[in-house]
C-alpha cells in the first residue's frame, strides 16, 4: 500500500501480514492467487519490467521477480519499506525504491526502464486520496504521461464496489485492529449516493469502484485496453500505451 499510513488506519508490515496475507476469507485469498495468475499469463511478460505502485513490505516482489525481467518496487510508508527493501535484496532483478508515487516522473528520470507494466494491485487506488476524489484523476494523469512516454502498459486491479455491502464490511471487520471498527452510518451513506466506501471510526476510507466508475479510469488514462474482466470481489484493467 502506497503512503505514509493511510489516514486512520495503523499500516505496519507485521499486521498487514497477519490480519490481511493470512486472513481466513477464501473469496480474499482467491484475489490474490487471481492477481498473480493474470500477471504470469501476460504475453512476453519475461520481457517485461514491473513498477509496483504502493509495494508495501513486498507481498508480492518475489512472485514478480520470478515472471518479469526486473522489478521496481515503491512504497513510502518507512516501516513497509524496511521489509521491502529486505525482499528485494533476495533477489537480483528486484529494486526497493523509496519515494511518492505522486513524484513518478521525476523518481523514473534516471532510470533506463524497457517494457514497463505499472501496477496498481490490490485495492491500492481506493486509498490514494486526491484532494478528497474518489479517483485520484491528478495521480491517473500523471500516470498515463509516464507510460505513454515509455510506451509501456497500466495495469489496475480493485474491489467491485458492488460487493462492499454483501462482502466488505464483513472483510473489514476482520482488519479492525489495523482500520478501525466500521462507522456504519457513513459507510451506509456512501453506498446510498452510489459511491461505496468503507469508513471507519478512525477515519480511514477505502473506496471500492463500480463500474461505471471504472470507464471514468479507463477514459482518463486512455490508451488500448488489453484487457479487463471482473471476477470474484474484483476487478482488473489492462491498458496498453505501445
Amino acid at each position: 500500500m502506497d503512503r505514509n499510513s493511510p489516514s486512520g488506519a495503523h499500516y505496519t508490515t507485521a499486521k498487514y501480514i497477519k490480519f490481511v496475507e493470512n486472513i481466513d476469507d477464501t473469496k480474499f485469498k482467491d484475489y490474490m492467487a487471481g492477481e498473480i495468475k493474470y500477471l504470469k499469463n501476460i504475453e512476453g511478460v519475461d520481457k517485461k519490467v514491473f513498477v509496483d505502485l504502493g509495494a508495501g513490505y513486498g507481498r508480492i516482489e518475489g512472485d514478480l521477480a520470478k515472471i518479469g525481467c526486473k522489478v521496481i518496487a515503491i512504497e513510502n510508508n518507512r516501516d513497509m519499506f524496511k521489509e521491502l527493501k529486505r525482499r528485494c535484496l533476495m533477489n537480483t532483478n528486484t529494486e526497493a525504491v523509496f519515494g511518492d508515487v505522486n513524484q513518478l516522473d521525476k523518481m523514473l528520470a534516471n532510470k533506463n526502464i524497457k517494457n514497463p507494466i505499472f501496477l496498481i494491485m490490490q485495492n491500492t487506488l481506493g486509498i490514494f486520496n486526491d484532494r478528497d476524489e474518489r479517483i485520484p484523476k491528478l495521480f491517473l494523469t500523471q500516470l498515463k504521461k509516464v507510460a505513454e512516454s515509455l510506451k509501456g502498459e497500466v495495469l489496475i486491479s480493485v474491489f467491485k464496489g458492488e460487493k462492499l455491502s454483501s462482502y466488505g464490511v464483513n472483510f473489514y471487520a476482520k482488519l479492525e485492529p489495523m482500520v478501525g471498527r466500521i462507522d456504519v452510518r457513513a459507510t451506509e451513506k456512501t453506498n446510498k449516493v452510489k459511491n461505496p466506501a468503507f469508513v471507519s471510526e478512525t477515519g480511514y476510507v477505502s473506496n471500492w469502484y463500480t463500474s461505471y466508475e471504472l470507464s471514468e479510469i479507463k477514459e482518463i488514462l486512455g490508451g488500448r485496453i488489453k484487457n479487463q474482466f471482473q471476477e470474484g470481489i474484483y476487478r482488473i484493467l489492462h491498458i496498453s500505451y505501445e
